[in-house]
């Protein structure tokens, strides 16, 4: 299992309307809209690198991204 948390800058559509379609993304666990440079934040899970590629692709489409940073969790 891969995880990441991802933030986002979204535009377009409000923050509150743009978490709400992020949190239907299948791997998606987490969203919120936070306060401070980012506009949303997510915790996502996949199987493989592979799919987690795709879902921050998907998330980054639906947020009208004006920019992301996504950081990959490990277990310690």
């Amino acid at each position: 299992m891969t995880s990441a948390y991802v933030f986002v800058g979204a535009a377009g559509k409000t923050p509150a309307e743009t978490v709400k379609a992020i949190r239907e993304i299948e791997g998606v666990k987490q969203a919120h809209v936070v306060t401070g440079p980012d506009d949303i934040i997510a915790f996502i899970e996949a199987e493989n690198m592979e799919e987690l590629e795709k879902i921050i692709m998907n998330i980054r489409e639906i947020a009208v991204t004006v920019k992301s940073d996504t950081r990959i969790t490990w277990s310690v």
